[in-house]
Protein backbone atom coordinates (compact mmCIF):
# COMPACT_ATOMS: atom_id res chain seq x y z
CA UNK A 1 0.00 0.00 0.00
CA UNK A 2 1.31 3.58 -0.52
CA UNK A 3 0.86 5.72 2.03
CA UNK A 4 0.50 10.03 1.91
CA UNK A 5 0.75 12.60 4.33
CA UNK A 6 -0.45 16.33 3.84
CA UNK A 7 2.12 19.19 4.57
CA UNK A 8 2.89 22.64 2.73
CA UNK A 9 5.13 23.03 -0.24
CA UNK A 10 6.74 26.42 -1.18
CA UNK A 11 6.48 27.39 -4.24
CA UNK A 12 10.31 28.98 -5.84
CA UNK A 13 9.26 31.55 -7.88
CA UNK A 14 6.73 33.26 -5.45
CA UNK A 15 7.30 31.70 -2.10
CA UNK A 16 3.26 31.26 -1.64
CA UNK A 17 2.79 27.74 0.68
CA UNK A 18 0.22 25.35 -0.25
CA UNK A 19 -0.86 21.76 1.52
CA UNK A 20 -0.36 19.26 -0.70
CA UNK A 21 -0.30 15.19 -0.67
CA UNK A 22 2.89 14.24 -0.83
CA UNK A 23 4.07 10.35 -0.54
CA UNK A 24 5.41 8.41 2.38
CA UNK A 25 5.55 4.80 1.06
CA UNK A 26 5.02 4.01 -2.78
CA UNK A 27 4.60 0.21 -3.28
CA UNK A 28 4.69 0.43 -7.41
CA UNK A 29 3.87 -3.15 -7.47
CA UNK A 30 0.24 -1.70 -6.91
CA UNK A 31 0.23 1.38 -7.82
CA UNK A 32 2.82 1.51 -11.31
CA UNK A 33 1.22 4.83 -12.53
CA UNK A 34 3.79 6.00 -9.91
CA UNK A 35 7.16 4.48 -11.40
CA UNK A 36 5.64 5.85 -14.47
CA UNK A 37 5.49 9.42 -12.99
CA UNK A 38 9.00 8.74 -11.70
CA UNK A 39 10.59 8.50 -14.60
CA UNK A 40 8.15 10.94 -16.71
CA UNK A 41 9.65 13.33 -14.54
CA UNK A 42 6.05 14.74 -13.40
CA UNK A 43 6.31 12.74 -9.57
CA UNK A 44 5.09 15.21 -6.88
CA UNK A 45 5.12 18.28 -9.84
CA UNK A 46 2.38 20.59 -8.51
CA UNK A 47 1.53 24.13 -10.57
CA UNK A 48 1.12 27.03 -7.71
CA UNK A 49 -2.27 28.27 -7.55
CA UNK A 50 -1.15 31.84 -7.36
CA UNK A 51 2.15 32.67 -10.16
CA UNK A 52 1.64 29.06 -12.09
CA UNK A 53 5.04 28.59 -11.64
CA UNK A 54 6.09 24.43 -11.14
CA UNK A 55 6.92 23.43 -7.19
CA UNK A 56 8.02 20.33 -6.17
CA UNK A 57 8.13 19.01 -2.65
CA UNK A 58 11.26 17.71 -1.23
CA UNK A 59 10.85 14.03 -1.17
CA UNK A 60 11.28 12.22 1.90
CA UNK A 61 9.44 8.68 1.05
CA UNK A 62 10.65 5.08 0.53
CA UNK A 63 10.51 3.43 -2.18
CA UNK A 64 8.81 -0.40 -3.04
CA UNK A 65 9.38 -2.36 -5.73
CA UNK A 66 8.30 -6.40 -5.44
CA UNK A 67 8.32 -7.48 -8.46
CA UNK A 68 11.83 -5.41 -9.16
CA UNK A 69 12.98 -6.41 -5.66
CA UNK A 70 14.02 -2.55 -4.72
CA UNK A 71 13.54 -0.72 -1.95
CA UNK A 72 15.05 2.39 -1.73
CA UNK A 73 14.71 5.85 0.73
CA UNK A 74 14.28 9.28 -1.03
CA UNK A 75 15.48 12.03 0.79
CA UNK A 76 15.80 15.70 0.23
CA UNK A 77 19.11 16.82 -2.06
CA UNK A 78 20.04 19.27 0.53
CA UNK A 79 20.77 16.18 2.75
CA UNK A 80 23.23 14.12 0.99
CA UNK A 81 26.50 16.39 1.79
CA UNK A 82 25.57 14.84 5.31
CA UNK A 83 24.84 11.17 3.41
CA UNK A 84 26.65 9.31 6.03
CA UNK A 85 23.96 10.41 8.66
CA UNK A 86 21.29 9.44 6.14
CA UNK A 87 22.86 6.35 4.96
CA UNK A 88 20.98 3.65 7.86
CA UNK A 89 17.34 4.84 6.80
CA UNK A 90 16.38 2.22 3.76
CA UNK A 91 18.09 -0.85 5.90
CA UNK A 92 15.77 0.04 8.92
CA UNK A 93 12.40 0.69 6.70
CA UNK A 94 13.45 -3.10 5.32
CA UNK A 95 14.17 -4.32 8.39
CA UNK A 96 11.09 -3.07 9.85
CA UNK A 97 9.40 -4.97 7.49
CA UNK A 98 11.57 -7.93 6.18
CA UNK A 99 14.38 -8.38 8.57
CA UNK A 100 15.15 -10.94 11.43
CA UNK A 101 12.80 -9.87 13.75
CA UNK A 102 10.08 -10.26 11.00
CA UNK A 103 7.76 -13.49 10.75
CA UNK A 104 9.54 -15.75 8.43
CA UNK A 105 7.12 -15.38 5.31
CA UNK A 106 8.20 -11.58 5.52
CA UNK A 107 11.79 -12.34 5.37
CA UNK A 108 10.97 -14.74 2.41
CA UNK A 109 8.92 -12.09 0.69
CA UNK A 110 12.08 -9.39 0.98
CA UNK A 111 14.24 -11.91 0.23
CA UNK A 112 17.32 -10.91 -2.43
CA UNK A 113 16.07 -6.72 -2.50
CA UNK A 114 18.00 -4.03 -3.94
CA UNK A 115 18.57 -1.63 -0.60
CA UNK A 116 19.65 1.84 -1.52
CA UNK A 117 19.64 5.78 -0.61
CA UNK A 118 19.47 8.32 -3.07
CA UNK A 119 19.18 12.46 -2.81
CA UNK A 120 16.45 14.10 -4.63
CA UNK A 121 14.04 12.72 -7.75
CA UNK A 122 16.36 12.36 -10.23
CA UNK A 123 18.71 10.21 -8.40
CA UNK A 124 15.43 8.07 -8.08
CA UNK A 125 14.82 7.82 -11.79
CA UNK A 126 18.58 7.11 -12.96
CA UNK A 127 18.60 3.84 -10.31
CA UNK A 128 15.38 2.57 -12.05
CA UNK A 129 16.66 3.92 -15.21
CA UNK A 130 20.20 1.48 -14.33
CA UNK A 131 18.34 -1.63 -12.80
CA UNK A 132 15.85 -1.69 -15.53
CA UNK A 133 18.49 -1.72 -18.13
CA UNK A 134 20.44 -4.23 -16.02
CA UNK A 135 23.61 -2.55 -14.69
CA UNK A 136 25.03 -2.39 -11.81
CA UNK A 137 25.04 0.80 -10.20
CA UNK A 138 28.27 0.35 -8.81
CA UNK A 139 30.22 0.07 -11.74
CA UNK A 140 28.06 2.55 -13.31
CA UNK A 141 28.88 5.26 -10.88
CA UNK A 142 32.83 3.75 -11.20
CA UNK A 143 32.22 4.75 -14.78
CA UNK A 144 30.87 7.77 -13.89
CA UNK A 145 34.37 8.29 -12.04
CA UNK A 146 36.50 7.73 -15.21
CA UNK A 147 34.85 9.86 -17.56
CA UNK A 148 35.05 12.56 -15.29
CA UNK A 149 38.84 12.27 -15.06
CA UNK A 150 39.53 11.45 -18.32
CA UNK A 151 37.65 13.12 -21.10
CA UNK A 152 38.70 16.66 -22.01
CA UNK A 153 36.52 19.65 -21.06
CA UNK A 154 34.78 18.06 -18.15
CA UNK A 155 35.43 18.64 -14.36
CA UNK A 156 36.04 16.98 -11.06
CA UNK A 157 33.44 18.63 -9.70
CA UNK A 158 30.26 17.25 -7.67
CA UNK A 159 28.09 19.84 -9.90
CA UNK A 160 29.62 18.00 -12.86
CA UNK A 161 28.51 14.34 -12.03
CA UNK A 162 26.59 12.53 -15.01
CA UNK A 163 23.16 11.54 -14.45
CA UNK A 164 21.96 8.57 -16.46
CA UNK A 165 18.85 9.61 -18.58
CA UNK A 166 18.30 6.12 -21.15
CA UNK A 167 20.17 3.24 -21.39
CA UNK A 168 19.36 0.21 -23.43
CA UNK A 169 21.38 -2.50 -25.19
CA UNK A 170 23.82 -0.51 -27.03
CA UNK A 171 24.20 2.59 -25.41
CA UNK A 172 24.47 4.84 -21.91
CA UNK A 173 23.07 8.23 -22.55
CA UNK A 174 24.02 11.05 -20.04
CA UNK A 175 23.66 14.88 -19.21
CA UNK A 176 25.94 16.30 -17.11
CA UNK A 177 27.16 19.91 -17.13
CA UNK A 178 30.96 21.11 -18.06
CA UNK A 179 32.20 24.40 -17.34
CA UNK A 180 31.61 26.65 -19.82
CA UNK A 181 35.03 27.40 -22.48
CA UNK A 182 36.07 31.02 -20.75
CA UNK A 183 35.69 29.39 -17.44
CA UNK A 184 32.80 31.10 -16.37
CA UNK A 185 29.28 28.99 -15.04
CA UNK A 186 28.43 25.87 -16.81
CA UNK A 187 26.28 24.27 -19.54
CA UNK A 188 24.57 21.04 -20.34
CA UNK A 189 26.01 18.17 -21.99
CA UNK A 190 25.10 14.90 -23.20
CA UNK A 191 27.19 12.02 -23.43
CA UNK A 192 26.41 8.99 -25.13
CA UNK A 193 28.67 6.05 -24.28
CA UNK A 194 28.64 2.92 -25.75
CA UNK A 195 27.11 -0.66 -23.84
CA UNK A 196 30.03 -2.68 -24.66
CA UNK A 197 32.27 -0.14 -23.54
CA UNK A 198 30.55 -0.04 -20.21
CA UNK A 199 30.36 -3.81 -20.28
CA UNK A 200 34.09 -3.92 -21.05
CA UNK A 201 35.26 -1.77 -18.02
CA UNK A 202 33.21 -4.34 -15.69
CA UNK A 203 35.44 -6.70 -16.30
CA UNK A 204 38.28 -5.03 -15.18
CA UNK A 205 39.76 -5.95 -11.58
CA UNK A 206 42.33 -2.87 -11.44
CA UNK A 207 38.40 -1.40 -11.07
CA UNK A 208 37.35 -3.52 -8.04
CA UNK A 209 38.79 -1.07 -5.62
CA UNK A 210 36.80 1.67 -6.62
CA UNK A 211 33.89 -0.42 -7.01
CA UNK A 212 33.84 -1.71 -3.53
CA UNK A 213 34.33 2.11 -1.94
CA UNK A 214 31.44 3.15 -3.79
CA UNK A 215 29.25 0.26 -2.79
CA UNK A 216 30.40 0.40 0.63
CA UNK A 217 26.90 0.76 2.19
CA UNK A 218 23.14 1.57 0.58
CA UNK A 219 24.18 5.47 -0.62
CA UNK A 220 25.99 4.12 -3.97
CA UNK A 221 26.86 7.26 -5.84
CA UNK A 222 29.91 9.52 -6.45
CA UNK A 223 28.89 11.59 -3.41
CA UNK A 224 30.49 9.21 -1.73
CA UNK A 225 34.15 10.34 -2.45
CA UNK A 226 32.94 14.13 -3.20
CA UNK A 227 31.28 14.49 0.42
CA UNK A 228 33.54 12.19 2.41
CA UNK A 229 33.06 12.38 5.72
CA UNK A 230 35.98 14.61 7.65
CA UNK A 231 37.85 12.53 9.16
CA UNK A 232 38.08 12.98 13.56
Amino acid sequence: MSTFTTQPVRCPSCGIETAREVARTINVTRGPKYREAILARRFQSFECPSCRQPSHAAPDFVYVDFERRQLIAVLSERLERAWWEHEAVPQAAYDAGFGPEQPSFAQVLGADFAVRVVFGLDALREKLVAFEAGLDDAWLETHKLLLLRESPGLALNPAARPRLMAADGTRLVMVLRAPMPQGEGWQLRELTVARRDHDALTRNPSLDATVTLLSAGPYVDLGRVFFAPAMP
